[in-house]
C-alpha cells in the first residue's frame, strides 16, 4: 500500500541553524521539528501541518498556539521562505523547509513574484504557492506520516483525531478513506450521513487529511500536475479570479466518478482493495457517514495506478465561517466545532486579511495579540455602542450603491464598475432578496465602523457588537 519512504537525515545540513536535519532528501527540519518527528518517522503517526510565509506570521503562530493548547505535539509549520524557517527556530516552533531546485517543468514555480503580501488575492501566486504546498504533502507522506493539513486561517478548537481515525460516533468508515476534506456547505440539512450533496458543492482544502496510501499519492500527483499545466500554459494571471489550487482540486475530484462504497457491486471490491475481511466493517449502520471510491484509477508517480477513497468531513464539526459566525449553529447546539475555517469574511487587502483576524477576535479565539493589545492603561478603556444602530423607518427612500453592501467585490473591471455604480433602494427589494438584508445591514455596519474610528482616535479598544454579523468596511485600525 505504500511506496519507498524517505531515507531520513541522509544529507549534510544545508542550513546554518544548529540541529537542523533532513527528513527526506528534499525536506529540512529545524531542531524543534526534528526532535518531535524523526523518532516517529514511518510509524503512520498523524502529523498536523500548516503552510505559509513570513507575511502571515501572526496567523501561523496563532495556529501553533491552538495545536499546543490541544496537546497535538506532532505538528510542523511548512515555511515558504528561509526567514520564517529561522524565525520559527528562534521562537521554539517546529518548522520544515523544502529544498527543491528549479527544473524546466517548474520554472513558473521556482520564484513566486507578487506585489501582494497576502497571496490569496493574487490567483497566479496563490496557485504557485499551492504547488509548493503539495510538494510538502508529498514529502511528509513519503516519510511515512498521515498528514492532517489546514490553511493558516483554520483554528483547531477540539482534537480532530477521533474523526479521522473513525472513533467518533458515525465515523467508522472514515478510518478507511485515503483522503478527507472539508466543504463550503452552509446548510447543515444537506450534510447528513448519507447525503451526496457535498459532491456537487465546493470542497474546501482548508482542512485536508491525507492518509499514507497509494490512493493519496495518486491524487496529490494529479493535483500538482493540473496546477503545473495551468501555470506553464500561461492561463493564470493576476486577474484570473476564481482560480486557485482549490479550484483544481475540485476539478480532479469531480472527474473521479465517485461511487458510495456501500453501493451494489462496489462493497466487496472496496473491502478487498483495503485489505479488509467481509464483516470486518459494518456497511448497514444507517447513521454512519459514507465514503466514496473512484470509478477510475489515477497514475502513481512510481508507475502503476490507484483508486481513491474519499469523503467530506462533517460541516458542523469542521465548520466554515457562515455556519459559525452568521448562523451560530454550534452555539445553538452547544457543540463547539473541531476546526473553524474563517471563510465568509471581509476586508481583505493586498497587505493583510484584516477581516479574518477580526472574526477570530470577536469570537475570543485569536491568539496572535500580545498583552499590549489588551493593556487598559495604554488604551484608556473600551468603547461600547448601545441600543439600535439604525432607528426603524429611518431608511425609507434611502438609496445605496449595490457594491457598498457587497461582502466582497472581485472580478473584471467592467463587472466591479457595474456593481459599484448600480444604485438600489433596499426597502423596495423583496424580502427574500439577499441584497435587501445586506444593503440594510450596511447602514448598521457603517455605525459600527464609525465607532471603530472614534475608538482609534481616542486610543480606546472597540467592543464588538453582539448578536449581529457586522460588515466592517475596514478592520485595519481595530
Amino acid at each position: 500500500e505504500t511506496e519507498e519512504r524517505g531515507r531520513g537525515a541522509s544529507r549534510a545540513p544545508a542550513s546554518s541553524l544548529p540541529g537542523a536535519q533532513w527528513l527526506t532528501d528534499k525536506l529540512l527540519l529545524n531542531r524543534h521539528a526534528a526532535a518531535r518527528l524523526l523518532p516517529h518517522q514511518g510509524r503512520q503517526r498523524i502529523l498536523f501541518m500548516v503552510f505559509g510565509g513570513s507575511s502571515m506570521g501572526d496567523f501561523l503562530f496563532h495556529w501553533v498556539a491552538h495545536v499546543r493548547r490541544l496537546g497535538l505535539d506532532s505538528h510542523v509549520l511548512g515555511a515558504m521562505d528561509e526567514a520564517l524557517f529561522r524565525r520559527c527556530d528562534e521562537a521554539g516552533v517546529g518548522a520544515a523547509l523544502l529544498k527543491t531546485p528549479p527544473t524546466p517543468t517548474r520554472e513558473d514555480v521556482a520564484g513566486i513574484e507578487t506585489s501582494w503580501r497576502y497571496y490569496r488575492m493574487d490567483p497566479k501566486a496563490f496557485t504557485q504557492k499551492g504547488v509548493l504546498k503539495v510538494d510538502f504533502f508529498e514529502e511528509f507522506v513519503r516519510a511515512g506520516f498521515d498528514v492532517l493539513a489546514s490553511d493558516l486561517d483554520v483554528t483547531w478548537v477540539r482534537d480532530p483525531r477521533p474523526w479521522v481515525t473513525g472513533q467518533a460516533a458515525g465515523m467508522q468508515l472514515l478510518a478507511h478513506a485515503d483522503v478527507l476534506v472539508s466543504t463550503d456547505i452552509a446548510n447543515l440539512a444537506l450534510d447528513t450521513a448519507r447525503s451526496e450533496r457535498w459532491r456537487y458543492a465546493e470542497v474546501n482544502t482548508g482542512v485536508l487529511f491525507l492518509r499514507n496510501t497509494n490512493g493519496t499519492r495518486a491524487l496529490l500527483a494529479a493535483w500538482k500536475r493540473k496546477m503545473l499545466d495551468e501555470l506553464t500554459a500561461g492561463r493564470l494571471r493576476k486577474d484570473s479570479w476564481g482560480f486557485n489550487d482549490q479550484t483544481y482540486f475540485n476539478m480532479i475530484v469531480r472527474a473521479l466518478g465517485l461511487q458510495g462504497v456501500q453501493s451494489q457491486g462496489v462493497w466487496r471490491q472496496w473491502l478487498a482493495e483495503r485489505g479488509l475481511a467481509d464483516g470486518e466493517v459494518d456497511a448497514s449502520r444507517e447513521g454512519d457517514r459514507s465514503v466514496y471510491r473512484s470509478r477510475s484509477a489515477l497514475p502513481l508517480p512510481s508507475g502503476g495506478s490507484a483508486h481513491i477513497t474519499l469523503t467530506a468531513l462533517p460541516a458542523l464539526e469542521f465548520s466554515g465561517g457562515h455556519i459559525y459566525f452568521v448562523q451560530h449553529e454550534q452555539l445553538a447546539r452547544a457543540t463547539p466545532p473541531v476546526a473553524l475555517h474563517t471563510t465568509y469574511q471581509f476586508s481583505d487587502t493586498p497587505a493583510y486579511t484584516w477581516g479574518k483576524r477580526q472574526r477570530l477576535r470577536e469570537a475570543g479565539l485569536w491568539r496572535g495579540d500580545g498583552d499590549e493589545y489588551f493593556d487598559a492603561a495604554r488604551s484608556g478603556g473600551f468603547l461600547r455602542l448601545v441600543g439600535p444602530l439604525v432607528e426603524p423607518g429611518s431608511l425609507e427612500g434611502v438609496k445605496v450603491r449595490e457594491g457598498v453592501a457587497a461582502v466582497r467585490i472581485e472580478g473584471t473591471k467592467g463587472y466591479t464598475d457595474r456593481l459599484m455604480n448600480n444604485v438600489v433602494d433596499p426597502t423596495a427589494l423583496p424580502e427574500d432578496n439577499p441584497m435587501r438584508r445586506a444593503a440594510l445591514s450596511s447602514f448598521e455596519c457603517a455605525q459600527a465602523h464609525g465607532g471603530g474610528i472614534v475608538a482609534h482616535g481616542l486610543k480606546l479598544n472597540p467592543l464588538a457588537a453582539q448578536g449581529c454579523d457586522p460588515y466592517l468596511h475596514s478592520c485595519r485600525q481595530m
